[in-house]
Formats: structure tokens, sequence, C-alpha cells
């Protein structure tokens, strides 16, 4: 950053919030590049919901700060196919605070050492 340049305060970048989420039934997940089409064509443009990480079941959907609550009420009314629908499980600031929730500590992530 050039000397000139004024640094970004903090409050004045966009703050997000991370949904974590789980497709249910698991056989049913469509694929990340398909849910991701379905949730940008469905979801409200106030949400700037962004699927940040999906597999196994398990999704991270970045939402803007302020619209969490909407989110989670959009997504337990979202069906992605015949009967296969996404639970919002969990909500926090961070995605190492969502991770840090589940109880085999990772998604999308490499194995851990140790793990």
């Amino acid at each position: 950053m050039a000397k000139n340049e004024p640094r970004v305060r903090p409050s004045a970048r966009p703050r997000v919030r991370y949904l974590l989420f789980a497709v249910e039934p698991v056989a049913g997940a469509p694929s990340r590049a398909d849910l991701i089409q379905r949730i940008r064509g469905r979801a409200p443009a106030k949400f700037d919901a962004w699927l940040t990480r999906y597999e196994h079941g398990l999704g991270i959907l970045r939402v803007a700060r302020g619209e969490e609550r909407e989110a989670r009420d959009f997504l337990s009314t979202f069906e992605v196919g015949a009967g296969v629908r996404l639970v919002p499980k969990s909500t926090s600031g961070t995605i190492a605070g969502l991770e840090r929730r589940l109880d085999h500590g990772k998604l999308g992530r490499g194995e851990r050492k140790g793990h």
C-alpha cells in the first residue's frame, strides 16, 4: 500500500455472516454448481448470498450482516429437489467459528495433522 493511500477502516468494510447448513437427505445432495445456481436464482439480492464451502452434504453460505435471520428462514423453506431440503445449523461471523462447531472439525479443507 502506498503511503498516500488512506487505510480502509474496518467499520467501512462490508460485514458478512456465515451460515452452516446441512443437505437432508445427503443422498439427494446436488452438485456445488447446481446449488450455487439455485440459491443465486432464488435468494433475495439483499442477502448477497454466496456458497463459500460445500461438500459431504454440509455447506457454508455467506450472507450480508443483518440478514442472517431472514437467510436462515429462506434456507429452511428452500427445497433443492424432490424431498431434498437445506437445514440451517449454525451462524457465525467467521468460517473458523463454524468449523469449531462441527464434530469433525473441518469443512472444505484437507486433513489436519493429528486428525
